[in-house]
């Protein structure tokens, strides 16, 4: 997991290490930056999947990322919450973590091996 520049030119630094393989997921309230609609471009181009978090479902919006999230967060001049999207968040987080629960008790049996078979060179 790599964290992205927030702004202005120093977003290309992260963008070159784009992979296909990977996965962009952006937050994104009130309107989309130009930063985000440049990341959300490439990535596009790379064919990677995007995710895109947001209060916003305009037209062009709906066509940049992969799978919009639509998370409201409160009327306009009131105070803005992130408990609806940290919510959706942590549930994508659980259900990754579910998906994944065979490799990673794979790696920890590899762990707790090579632990114990390195013991008596690397000190814990």
């Amino acid at each position: 997991m790599e964290r992205t520049a927030k702004s202005g030119h120093e977003i290309y630094e992260s963008m070159i290490h784009f992979e296909k393989e990977d996965c962009l997921v952006i937050f994104q309230y009130v309107k989309l930056l130009p930063e985000s609609k440049a990341l959300l471009d490439y990535a596009r181009k790379l064919g990677m999947t995007t995710v895109l978090f947001t209060d916003q479902l305009t037209a062009d919006v709906k066509q940049l990322a992969n799978y919009i999230l639509y998370a409201y967060r409160g009327d306009t001049w009131n105070f803005h919450s992130m408990v609806a999207p940290i919510s959706v968040v942590e549930t994508v987080v659980m259900l990754v973590g579910l998906n994944l629960e065979d490799r990673s008790l794979k790696n920890l049996e590899k762990l707790s091996k090579l632990r114990e078979e390195y013991s008596t060179i690397v000190s814990s």
